[in-house]
């Protein structure tokens, strides 16, 4: 190994919720506390599943995500990217990580947030996982989800989905992150 692959930080992926970039700046504060430990790329989960940026109708993209979106940035994922020290997968990013890990992404650790698509998922990635959930989600997986894959999730009392883009799910994931 060089010398200069020694002095490399490890490969953070976060993976945006369905808004992707336009729905605000919440994912900055992700690259500034993982910066220190990782090199940080932040993707836009509409980028990836190739939905058009002039769609700024919730039903529409969520629907566009159902309608082979999903799946376009879950192979788009793997062929760019080959393996990662860390993903985190906000709401739709997170089922994006998830089935790409099962399709042979590598990663060490995957942490998904308010990722409640996953209540439909069959199969469990094998790298260290951690779930978050608001615990106001009304989609969020039931008990028995959890159980079937040996998973104990995080649930955050008195939170809602977009609990990814507030500054208290950082004491739940900071930890894990590094």
């Amino acid at each position: 190994m060089s010398e200069e692959s020694n002095n490399k930080l490890p490969l953070a992926l976060v993976i945006s919720d369905l808004w992707g970039h336009r729905s605000s700046s919440w994912w900055e504060k992700y690259r500034e506390k993982l910066s220190p430990h990782y090199t940080v790329t932040i993707l836009d989960a509409t980028t990836l599943a190739g939905i058009d940026s002039s769609i700024n109708n919730q039903e529409e993209i969520h629907n566009a995500f159902l309608d082979n979106g999903i799946d376009k940035a879950v192979d788009n994922l793997i062929h760019n990217i080959k393996e990662a020290d860390l993903i985190i997968g906000c709401s739709v990013g997170g089922v994006i990580a998830w089935r790409a890990c099962l399709e042979g992404l590598q990663v060490t650790k995957l942490i998904t947030i308010s990722s409640t698509r996953l209540r439909y998922e069959t199969s469990k990635p094998s790298c260290n996982l951690k779930v978050v959930f608001g615990s106001e989600d009304p989609y969020a997986p039931k008990t028995d989800w959890f159980k079937n894959f040996n998973i104990k999730p995080i649930m955050m009392t008195n939170h809602d989905h977009d609990l990814y883009m507030g500054d208290e799910v950082w004491k739940w994931i900071t930890p894990s992150a590094q």
